[in-house]
């Protein structure tokens, strides 16, 4: 067979609210976790991916400072932040 597959997350940066696909760090082989702003950055689930690419890097930010929890929604994507009644 051939190499063994990584698995790609979604990383988001808890200062700047910069979003970026790396290896998952905890593979065997992988890379270490993404670093930026001198920090680790922090992995996201599918459901936060959902919720952090609809907004800017200011609003990622506030979102993160309060929690980053998601509530289930309808719709195509079913995920929205918690506390926010729009978007």
């Amino acid at each position: 067979m051939g190499e063994r597959r990584i698995i790609n997350r979604n990383y988001v940066c808890r200062l700047c609210g910069k979003m970026r696909r790396a290896p998952a760090y905890y593979v065997p082989g992988a890379p270490a976790a993404p670093q930026c702003c001198e920090s680790a950055m922090r992995t996201l689930s599918y459901e936060a991916t959902v919720v952090a690419n609809r907004m800017s890097g200011a609003e990622r930010i506030a979102w993160l400072r309060s929690g980053g929890r998601v509530v289930k929604a309808g719709g195509r994507r079913r995920w929205k932040r918690a506390g926010r009644s729009a978007r």
